[in-house]
Order: C-alpha cells, then sequence, then structure tokens
C-alpha cells in the first residue's frame, strides 16, 4: 500500500492544505504573519491532513491487513521508501497499525522547532441520534472535561498552554479531529495527554450543563455570520429534502436539552472504536523513537471489538430523485432553457452582494474511476481551474474587466461528504 503525501512547496516551507472541519471547541485563532507561526499552523495543519488522509486512503484505497497475533514490539512496520512524497520534502514518514486497528503515522522533521500531534476518529455528525441533534459536537466538548489519568481541564490545555503550545478539536460530517502543537521535547508527554482522550474518559454529569451551554453559545455566534447562515442554506435547499445534509449538526440547549452522561456514553462506546481511529505525529525526534512512544501510548487504548467505517451511501444523497425537483438541471426546455435548478433569495448581516451559484455533483472517486484514478484524474480540479482563469478571454476578465459587473470571482469544489462533490461559482458583485 503507499501513502500519498499531498504537499505544495511554493518556498522553504511545505505545507498542507487541509480542512479540520466547521465546528471548532475554542473558536478562531489570530493570525500572525512571523515565520515561527505559520511554520507552526503549517506542522498542525499538515497533521490534521494526514490523520484524515490515513484513516481514509489507507482503509478506502487498499485492502486491509490481518491482525497479528504478535506483540506490539514485533509487528513490523510500513517504512518510509512505501511512502510516495515530494522530491524536496525532507522529512521521512512511517506507517504502521496497532494490534487495536489504530492507525498511526510518524513524521520525523529535522527542522521543526515545533512538534504537533493529531487523532482523526472516523465518526462525526451525520451519525448523531435522530432524537439528539449535536450529540457528536457535544461529545467532543466533553472529552476535554477530564479522564481517570488527568482529571481537568488544566492537565491538558494547562500543560500545553504552559509550554507555548496550543490545542483544539473540531467535528465534521463523518470525522471528529483532536489536534495539539507543542515544543518537541514536550510531544511524549503531550501525546500522553491527548491519547487518554479515549482510554478513560469520565464524561462527568456535573460538566453536562457547562459544555451544553458553550455548544448552545457556538450556535448562537455561528448565526450570525454570513459563511455559516450560506452553508446552512447550502445544505437545506438541496435538490432531495430527505438528504442528511439538511440534518442540524451543531446542537444547542433546545436539541441537546435531554442529552445524558449516559448518552454520551454509549454514543463514544459505539463509534469511537480504535480501528476508527487515526494517530499522526510530527516532530524533530527519529522516527524509532516516535513510533515507540505511539505503541506504548496507544496499546493504553482499550480494546473493543471493530466496527466498520460508517457508509451513507444507501442515504439520500443531494441529487434530486426527480430533476424537475432539485438544485440540478435535468435537462432543457424548448428554448434550450436548464430547468430542474432552485433560486434561493436572502438578506446577508453584511453589506455586500453576491451571487453563488452550486452544482451537487456525484463523489469524485465514482466520476474518477475510484480512489487512486481520481488522485491522477482530478477532474474536477481541471473544470474549476479553467473556470476561474483570470486571463484575456475569461469569464473573469468579460464580467469584471469589460463590464465591472463583478469586484470578484471564485470557482471551486468541495467533498462535502462521501456521497457528494460540490462545484461553487462564487461572484461579488458590483453596484453595477
Amino acid at each position: 500500500r503507499q501513502l500519498r503525501v499531498a504537499t505544495e512547496s511554493s518556498d522553504e516551507r511545505t505545507t498542507m492544505l487541509a480542512s479540520p472541519g466547521p465546528v471548532s471547541r475554542r473558536g478562531e485563532s489570530g493570525w500572525v504573519s512571523s515565520d515561527s507561526t505559520c511554520a507552526v499552523v503549517g506542522v498542525t495543519l499538515l497533521l490534521v491532513g494526514l490523520s484524515a488522509v490515513s484513516a481514509y486512503v489507507l482503509t478506502a484505497g487498499a485492502e486491509q491487513l490481518d491482525s497479528p497475533a504478535a506483540p506490539w514490539q514485533d509487528w513490523g512496520a510500513c517504512e518510509a521508501d512505501t511512502i510516495v512524497k515530494a522530491p524536496n520534502d525532507n522529512r521521512t514518514y512511517r506507517y504502521f497499525e496497532l494490534p487495536s486497528g489504530m492507525q498511526a503515522i510518524v513524521v520525523h522533521d529535522p527542522d521543526a522547532d515545533m512538534a504537533a500531534a493529531s487523532i482523526d476518529v472516523h465518526a462525526g455528525s451525520l451519525l448523531n441520534p435522530p432524537e439528539l441533534p449535536g450529540l457528536a459536537h457535544f461529545l467532543e466538548h466533553m472529552l476535554f472535561t477530564g479522564n481517570a489519568k488527568y482529571s481537568g481541564e488544566a492537565d491538558y490545555f494547562g500543560f500545553i498552554s504552559s509550554h507555548g503550545g496550543s490545542a483544539n478539536a473540531a467535528t465534521d460530517l463523518e470525522n471528529t479531529n483532536y489536534h495539539l502543537s507543542i515544543p518537541p521535547d514536550q510531544v511524549e508527554a503531550a501525546l500522553d495527554r491527548l491519547i487518554q482522550f479515549f482510554v478513560s474518559p469520565t464524561l462527568k454529569p456535573d460538566m453536562i450543563a457547562r459544555e451544553m451551554h458553550a455548544v448552545s453559545s457556538e450556535h448562537s455566534k455561528n448565526v450570525l455570520q454570513d459563511e455559516w447562515r450560506f452553508m446552512r442554506l447550502q445544505r437545506i435547499t438541496t435538490g432531495n429534502p430527505n438528504c442528511p445534509l439538511g440534518r442540524f449538526m451543531t446542537g444547542n440547549l433546545d436539541t441537546l436539552a435531554n442529552a445524558t452522561s449516559d448518552d454520551l456514553r454509549r454514543f463514544y462506546e459505539e463509534e469511537y472504536t480504535p480501528n476508527r481511529l487515526a494517530l499522526a505525529v510530527v516532530s524533530s525526534q527519529p522516527l524509532d523513537e516516535l513510533e515507540s512512544w505511539v505503541r506504548r501510548l496507544g496499546a493504553l487504548i482499550p480494546p473493543r471489538p471493530p466496527k466498520a467505517y460508517a457508509t451513507f451511501e444507501q442515504l439520500p444523497g443531494p441529487l434530486a430523485p426527480d430533476p424537475s425537483a432539485g438544485l440540478i438541471a435535468g435537462g432543457v426546455d424548448a428554448n434550450g432553457v436548464a430547468v430542474g435548478g432552485r433560486r434561493v433569495d436572502y438578506v446577508p448581516v453584511a453589506d455586500f452582494d453576491v451571487l453563488h451559484l452550486s452544482w451537487y455533483l456525484p463523489p469524485y472517486e465514482r466520476i474518477d474511476g475510484g480512489p487512486s484514478q481520481a488522485y491522477s484524474t482530478k477532474s474536477f480540479g481541471y473544470l474549476t481551474r479553467m473556470l476561474g482563469d483570470e486571463g484575456p478571454g475569461s469569464l473573469t476578465s468579460l464580467l469584471r474587466t469589460q463590464r465591472g459587473w463583478v469586484s470578484s470571482l471564485s470557482v471551486s469544489h468541495s467533498h462535502p461528504a462521501s456521497f457528494s462533490t460540490r462545484i461553487d461559482f462564487s461572484m461579488l458583485l458590483t453596484a453595477e
């Protein structure tokens, strides 16, 4: 099996584009334009991406390895030369699996002045019980409140901040990610604290009310932000009203009013199984030392029967079963005009005018012939690059330079869930 590390090197730093998800525990981080801060942010984003890649590519795109009976000290690792990386990437990588089924990748970066770690859980908001919208996000909050070894939040956040590090988490549709950055000489201790989230969380009943209000406060903050309002509109106005994208994901005091510690424990036990965990660590220590830490600390996670990754292909997707009822243009009328679309007008919080077009399409892997083929084909990348071109004769040149109708135009594609791909065409309009 191969793991391709997708990197883009525009200068001395190598960065990876990754999105930890829309629901953040601690709010927006401040961005400082210093090289050291950019390096720390780049390392953390790399880890978020690598943990998701190891969870997705190495299971969806390859056959499963047989679980060995030997103890972890004797279990072979997948060596660094099986990982495809950029020619100018001076880091070394090693992927391996623990007997529990947890996947791991360790990265030796000889130039790192900050280390980072991330654990990605292949379970997110789409697995919320119908009667408790927001439970996955609520559990993310509750794991920070303590465990059997480190009973208080100060044992985690206090330790990391005292060493000049940072930590956060995010709940997405199909994944939940916990990540941190810290100086290399403290990464083993920080990793121990992070892994304890998955060893013995207490989910204290006396912390439920506080964290429930924290979750609800995030939702209250989000509804006043145009990007969140628009994302919600996109999800609830797909061509299929039964699509799970339309569900309320964040949670608030109303939807979580009846949530108990038992509900949280049940969701944790059922969905946070070791085989759904993917751990990534990057630091300046040698690979053997990083691997030994991961194997020793990862072995503390109690074994549980493996649970298959949740798939949602059997659920209604965003494409309308009847083109005339959906967002996607299903054909053309007698005059050659596309039919089957949907128009939504809304008033933003900020003072701006924008025209946004979205197309929901099947998953790009399905269109491009599978995950391995999609990596090399990138048909959506070609499409969005051509549509968003700003050169002579381009749509941007016509609408912005010649007509003066738009001040900016952007085209992008995203993968909001495993069952769909979306192309977004956004134009910021002028007074004209």
